[in-house]
């Protein structure tokens, strides 16, 4: 038991020196030297073009010293200790899903149909990223239809401002949610590759990381909360998720709400009809009803405020069905 806890815990610890963490300081690194880049690049001629200008528009005070920032810093710290057990509960449940897979599909006897060599290990990194992002896009599509998970979800939502920490900003149900979809969808491409070839199939990796997630995150991952608006090169912007469509998922215009949900490819959203993708730049007001963003002001209230009001969803129900 402790050794499944103290994996993640170390790892959360280590964040920055951890290559297989989202905060490894190489992809902090790109994503600032991307925000330099599009701050450089978007200027009009008449601006100021001197490095301190373009470092204050690329890292603003304002934003980053903001009330709602400074409460981002907060929760992140005070939530990290959930956040271990969830990813320890998450690991464990995978390897119980792979498990049923593994043993649905016949077990390993007689499996082992194809050899496992690099075409096959970059087709499983591949899986990988593909059952994250499915993952991500159908937790999140519930978070935002079903009302109780709503009430979860809008913590994240209720940030003013973005800045890289607000990733973290998510309720301990919210991230529940999730883990459950990461479990289910990790655990049964698992099963299948074991099954398939009688074994564990090696990843090809970067630094210890699927080469694919190091793609992912190195690819301006952390501009994905920011103010910059950021949009990838035409033809890659109709594949991949810009960081400008998360932008926009987190607008406070109509136009913009339940909107680019999937984190790394568009298929999902353009199957369901959820894409919002625009043909050029769009002013962006981040946030959520100002009803609902004076009720999560505090981490009291990011922990309690959604209980409350989840509950209130559910009891008549649950009465009812009594």
């Amino acid at each position: 038991m402790w050794d499944t806890i103290s994996g993640p815990a170390f790892n959360t610890l280590l964040a920055l020196v951890q290559p297989g963490q989202r905060f490894f300081w190489l992809f902090l690194l790109a994503s600032a030297l991307t925000a330099i880049a599009a701050c450089m690049f978007s200027l009009p001629v008449s601006e100021d073009a001197s490095a301190a200008k373009t470092l204050e528009r690329a890292f603003p005070r304002d934003i980053f010293l903001h009330p709602s920032a400074l409460l981002d810093y907060r929760y992140a710290a005070i939530n990290a200790v959930l956040s271990v057990l969830i990813v320890a509960a998450t690991g464990i449940a995978t390897v119980s899903v792979t498990q049923w897979t593994v043993a649905a599909l016949g077990g390993l006897d007689g499996a082992g149909v194809a050899e496992a060599n690099l075409p096959v290990g970059l087709l499983y990194g591949f899986l990988a990223l593909a059952s994250f992002d499915t993952a991500n896009f159908f937790a999140h599509y519930l978070q935002h239809k079903v009302p109780a998970l709503w009430e979860f979800h809008k913590v994240h939502h209720s940030a003013e401002v973005l800045t890289p920490i607000t990733v973290l900003r998510m309720h301990p149900v919210d991230d529940m949610v999730t883990a459950a979809t990461h479990s289910l969808a990790f655990g049964l491409a698992n099963g299948v590759f074991l099954h398939l070839y009688g074994g564990p199939v090696t990843q090809v990796s970067v630094l210890g990381t699927n080469v694919f997630f190091f793609l992912y995150f190195i690819g301006a991952y952390h501009l994905r909360h920011s103010h910059l608006w950021v949009m990838f090169p035409k033809g890659l912007r109709d594949v991949l998720s810009s960081p400008a469509l998360h932008l926009i998922h987190h607008s406070k215009a109509e136009q913009h709400w339940d909107k680019n949900f999937a984190p790394v490819f568009t298929f999902w959203d353009w199957m369901f009809g959820t894409l919002y993708q625009p043909h050029t730049r769009e002013q962006i007001e981040v946030g959520i009803a100002e009803e609902d963003t004076r009720q999560l002001r505090s981490v009291r209230q990011l922990y309690l405020t959604p209980i409350g009001k989840a509950l209130r969803l559910l009891l008549p129900a649950l009465a009812r069905a009594a």
